[in-house]
């Protein structure tokens, strides 16, 4: 079990890493909701709470606003981050420490 929650411990810091490199981008465009968003997700995520962090995550709506992303660049890097992101955060919502 320790081996599993020192697992959990890492994605949760790996997801809340995640988040932050996000912000920066999501301010770049001006997307203020999905920076106020990805702060409470980093706060549900540093109280453990997966599920809260994962609701919020579902409740964000990329693709409506990587439509107004005009960089290119910037909204595949966006994306890239963001599907990265879910991809550490579905899993967690399926372990037994949370």
């Amino acid at each position: 079990m320790i081996s599993a929650d020192r697992t959990d411990r890492r994605r949760c810091e790996v997801a809340v890493q995640s988040v932050l490199e996000l912000i920066p981008l999501f301010e770049a465009e001006a997307l203020w909701e999905f920076v106020e968003t990805s702060r409470a997700m980093i706060a549900s995520l540093q109280e453990w709470d997966a599920a809260a962090a994962w609701r919020l995550f579902c409740a964000m709506d990329l693709g409506e606003a990587a439509s107004s992303i005009v960089s290119g660049r910037l909204r595949d890097r966006i994306i890239e981050r963001f599907a990265s992101l879910g991809a550490l955060l579905g899993p967690m919502m399926f372990s037994e420490s949370y």
